[in-house]
């Protein structure tokens, strides 16, 4: 091979792979080491979050873009507690790097999106770390043999009660009474 083909070669595989994104899986379908505890997504009560209203946003902690398909809207849980996001590329972040992680989950009937559902009640996040990013697809990294994911519970935004309520209103009147008396 005549030398500029072969230093337009060698530029051409260093830019490669200076571009290149790692990728990751996202899934909490596994044991925690060590126990019989899985890493649900978990409703207020501490039960598995129903398949039918969880959703799950994974977010790049480092420029706060989402990476998941479905954007804002995230990804419905596959399984009662359980999602499957899939392979993800975190652009920006080389391939045997690690990335930081935001997990968001919220319950879809406060909300079709995390930011609109932490206006109710019903939401959560965790930090997670992952690392080894990978090159391609197939074999990726996960959450359950490289990050730190243990999973999520619900955080419920109280709402006043009728008799919280009534009590407030009473001790405005008295206190406008006492005032004008």
């Amino acid at each position: 091979m005549q030398p500029p083909v072969l230093i337009a070669l060698g530029l051409l595989t260093m830019f490669s792979r200076a571009s290149a994104q790692g990728w990751f899986g996202a899934l909490n379908n596994y044991f925690l080491p060590g126990t019989t505890t899985q890493p649900f997504i978990l409703d207020q009560w501490g039960n598995p979050a129903s398949r039918f209203v969880g959703r799950v946003e994974i977010i790049d902690a480092a420029t706060g873009n989402t990476l998941s398909r479905n954007g804002k809207g995230g990804v419905a849980l596959t399984f009662d507690g359980i999602f499957y996001a899939g392979a993800m590329q975190v652009p920006g972040s080389p391939v045997g790097s690690s990335a930081n992680l935001v997990v968001l989950a919220w319950d879809s009937t406060t909300g079709p999106t995390w930011a609109e559902a932490t206006t109710r009640s019903g939401w959560l996040e965790g930090q997670v770390t992952i690392c080894c990013l990978s090159s391609s697809t197939t074999p990726v990294p996960t959450f359950e043999k490289d990050s730190n994911f243990e999973g999520l519970q619900f955080q419920v935004v109280p709402e006043p009660s009728a008799s919280a309520l009534a009590a407030v209103g009473f001790a405005s009147l008295f206190l406008v009474s006492r005032f004008r008396g």
